[in-house]
């Protein structure tokens, strides 16, 4: 099971990455629309080597990024606006990999 998990996270796209590394590096303190948060997701972006100039985090685009997490099953929506990591594996998995670190 963590294979498949593993091969998922490594299949997302930049953008799906940087938010789910940000979930699980905030855990439930994680707001997915304040401005912090949407600077941590350009941090994690440029972490993933993406040039600074083509980074546009955006509440729109992080809203349908949640909502394609959420059809992967690694993120669930418990009500308007309040999101987690679906499973503590996958954090787990995100930290052994290193892609946490910096965040």
């Amino acid at each position: 099971m963590n294979a498949n998990l593993k091969t998922v996270i490594h299949s997302l796209t930049p953008i799906q990455s940087a938010v789910i590394r940000v979930m699980g590096s905030m855990g439930d303190s994680y707001a997915p629309f304040e401005a912090p948060t949407l600077a941590l997701y350009a941090a994690a972006l440029k972490q993933a080597g993406i040039v600074e100039s083509d980074i546009k985090v955006e509440v729109p685009g992080v809203q349908q990024t949640l909502i394609a997490l959420q059809e992967k099953n690694l993120v669930w929506k418990a009500s308007r606006g309040v999101y987690a990591v679906e499973e503590h594996v996958i954090v787990d998995l995100l930290r052994a990999d290193g892609l946490l670190e910096g965040l």
